[in-house]
């Protein structure tokens, strides 16, 4: 069941939004969602099982620059230890993951 926001109708569990009843009932009944559904289902399905051609464009050039790098780590900063590592992001022009995933 969808919650309404501030000035949102509910109808049947749906928030409404003010739209008129034949497009609440289609909402209600699943043809939309049912349809979005089973098009990102088969999406999903695509992308999963799609596989690279065996031969590729010579300037295409296929990497997985992140293989073996399964560890997470989690640190808290400082407000001023935040800042510094943002000032050095912006010093050394890179996105402050870059510097930390060193």
């Amino acid at each position: 069941m969808l919650i309404p926001l501030s000035g949102q109708m509910v109808n049947g569990g749906v928030a409404t939004l003010g739209w008129p009843n034949d497009v609440t009932d289609a909402i209600r009944k699943g043809g939309i969602v049912s349809k979005i559904d089973s098009l990102l289902a088969e999406e999903g399905a695509a992308a999963e099982n799609y596989e690279t051609p065996e031969q590729l464009p010579k300037h295409v050039t296929v990497s997985k620059p992140n293989l073996g790098r399964g560890t997470v780590v989690s640190v808290r900063l400082s407000a001023e230890e935040h800042d510094q590592l943002q000032r050095a992001a912006e010093e050394a022009n890179l996105p402050v993951s870059t510097l930390t995933g060193k």
